[in-house]
């Protein structure tokens, strides 16, 4: 019979050295399949104290842009949703990565870009790309997706792409 639980760990570091100066540690993260509940289970740390640590409720306050002051119930969006006023509550799918850099590649390696293939660094308008993750545009300014610097330095490749061929004046 199958468990109704999942278990999941990320391992952490009690210090800025990866763990060289204090350890490691091991969060727990156990969820109820059917319920969606999660447990998080920081015992290592509670050890530690000599206090013991579990937590049992959790409430992300922000996620990304999105912050739990601006969040509506299910039914305020039934409501909106009813009466058609759900405009304001969409936004451009590229402005929930707004917190990424932007980039522009080169028009000659659009098609690249749209197709999802790798694209050589001399496609962008810029020397400097970020080192993280960035939004890639064309040079009309439709969001492709997010791109990333492959390891070899070369390259960048897409990390997730949201390019809709339908979209107008693709």
């Amino acid at each position: 019979d199958e468990s109704p639980f999942k278990v999941e760990y990320i391992d952490t570091f009690h210090d800025p050295e990866k763990g060289a100066l204090r350890g490691e540690n091991r969060i727990y993260v156990i969820t109820n399949k059917r319920t969606g509940e999660k447990l998080v289970h920081y015992g290592d740390i509670g050890e530690k104290l000599g206090c013991g640590g579990v937590m049992t409720h959790l409430v992300r306050t922000r996620v990304g842009p999105f912050e739990i002051s601006d969040a509506l119930t299910i039914g305020q969006v039934q409501e909106r949703l009813a009466e058609k006023s759900f405009g304001d509550l969409l936004m451009p799918v590229d402005q929930v990565f707004a917190e990424r850099p932007a980039v522009t590649v080169a028009s000659s390696c659009e098609k690249l870009a749209y197709n999802g293939n790798k694209i050589p660094l001399a496609g962008f308008q810029t020397d400097d790309l970020p080192a993280e993750d960035f939004r890639l545009y064309d040079s009309r300014g439709q969001f492709i997706g997010i791109f990333g610097i492959e390891e070899n330095g070369q390259t960048v490749k897409p990390v997730k792409m949201f390019y809709d061929l339908n979209t107008p004046d693709s």
